[in-house]
């Protein structure tokens, strides 16, 4: 079968037009309740479903803040110095929270992390566990091209998308670089910080985090001859190397 899924996020994709755009007017949190992902509004009075589940609603609520300050917390120690956080909104008023590290990595690189992702998990083959996700993105320039595409990535994953890693989404970078050979996005683990930033466990969910990295068609076509897309990856990313390129740079050119 194809390297890439052909299915894409159809109702929350981060539109260039919102670019810079990071407050809202709307404040939302995500939590679980009874296995079901609903939307707490901030409100002075009791919702509904406060008044329904009472002690549950704010038992829930706090064990969800616990896992984003676990993540959190992950995600700076990996990346190194301190970092920043900003929203990125959705046409229809959604956020995503990327968290940034400016030359945590080497100067001049910017790496950034949804945060937030992980409140979505789904079950694992093991029962009682969960799995959930977090994107990471490296760039040189100080732009908002690759924080949008990780808030895009998220929205899909928030609306019910699969994602898993040495798997990839066919056609989303079009949307932020419409001129760019480099068309598709390939999830990794996320290799570049060694074993600091692969996982991490709270409780029954495990965290995965998976470095976003761009592919052209025949960079895609490359991966998917092999019986395995980690081993078709890997040779690509050999391939990359020897070019002095980067799997995960945006503003690189396709190796064929």
């Amino acid at each position: 079968s194809d390297v890439c899924s052909s299915d894409l996020c159809r109702q929350k994709i981060h539109s260039p037009k919102c670019r810079g755009s990071r407050k809202s007017a709307r404040k939302t949190a995500y939590f679980h309740a009874l296995g079901i992902v609903v939307e707490w509004k901030k409100r002075n009075d009791k919702s509904e479903l406060q008044k329904q589940f009472g002690e549950e609603y704010e038992m829930v609520k706090n064990e969800n803040q616990d896992l984003l300050n676990n993540v959190r917390h992950h995600i700076q120690n990996a990346f190194g110095n301190d970092i920043s956080s900003d929203e990125f909104i959705s046409p229809d008023g959604d956020s995503v929270t990327i968290v940034s590290c400016k030359n945590g990595m080497q100067p001049g690189v910017t790496a950034h992390a949804t945060l937030g992702v992980c409140l979505y998990p789904k079950p694992s083959l093991q029962q009682g566990e969960h799995i959930a996700h977090e994107f990471i993105g490296v760039e040189n320039e100080d732009d908002d091209i690759v924080r949008e595409i990780l808030s895009t990535c998220a929205y899909c994953v928030m609306d019910g998308m699969s994602v898993q890693p040495f798997s990839c989404w066919a056609n989303l970078l079009p949307l932020y670089m419409p001129k760019s050979k480099l068309k598709h996005v390939f999830f990794l683990p996320a290799y570049l910080w060694g074993d600091k930033l692969l996982m991490s466990n709270f409780e029954n969910i495990t965290v995965f985090y998976l470095l976003v990295c761009p592919l052209s068609d025949k960079e895609a076509d490359f991966v998917s001859k092999f019986h395995d897309n980690s081993v078709g990856i890997k040779n690509l990313i050999e391939k990359m190397e020897k070019k002095k390129a980067y799997i995960f740079d945006f503003n690189r050119e396709p190796i064929f």
